[in-house]
């Protein structure tokens, strides 16, 4: 599998641990960037783009890496987040994943598994990726519509004959009509059924 271009963050307090993370998947092909603390991580990285972060759990003095997946949950960072410990555990884990933690691994775990987690990890922030991207290019082609237009695709999704959406909005069936025409060519679409589909993945009101 091909390594998506996506940042692979490595937080943790030991050198030592840091360095030789950062030396597995730069030679696998990651993009790496490793920080030294959560503050540090939170200051620099660019929280907002998708990506992965390899958090230590157990980080002093500072914050631990409960309190930077707190603030990243916070701020809607949409990086795919693996915990790391020396000793995992198991009931605090359990209650991250339920929170959106993708997974928890102890460090001294095997390479093959670390390895198969990460990758399965960038695996669904490129997917994350690909929709953030596709909504974005939806939303931009929403404001391509006029006002009225936007209206009339909020009365024309349900479905209704256009003249009762003409009824419910008090124009002209003609302009509804129009407008509908517009509407489809600019984004572009060809029916109620694909325009309410459109506006519900997109998040659309």
């Amino acid at each position: 599998m091909k390594v998506p271009s996506l940042n692979l963050y490595i937080v943790d307090d030991d050198k030592d641990v840091r360095d030789s993370l950062a030396a597995l998947f730069i030679a696998r092909g990651y993009r790496v960037q490793a920080f030294e603390s959560g503050e540090s991580f939170l200051a620099n990285a660019d929280i907002h783009l998708c990506g992965c972060v390899l958090l230590d759990i157990d980080m002093d003095p500072g914050m631990s890496g409960l309190n930077v997946f707190d603030e990243l949950l916070l701020q809607a960072s949409p990086l795919i987040v693996t915990l790391l410990s020396g000793v995992l555990n198991v009931p605090t884990a359990a209650a991250y994943m339920e929170r959106g933690v993708f997974y928890c691994l102890e460090k001294n775990c095997a390479e093959s598994v670390l390895l198969q987690r990460a990758e399965q990890a960038m695996e669904s922030a490129k997917i994350l990726s690909e929709k953030l991207a596709n909504k974005t290019d939806a939303l931009k082609l929403w404001q391509t519509l006029t006002p009225s237009e936007k209206d009339v695709a909020r009365v024309v999704r349900r479905g209704l004959l256009n003249k009762q959406s003409a009824d419910m909005l008090g124009i002209s069936r003609r302009t509804v009509e129009t407008h509908i025409s517009h509407i489809y060519k600019k984004l572009p679409l060809r029916s109620p059924t694909a325009l309410d589909r459109f506006m519900r993945e997109n998040d659309i009101e």
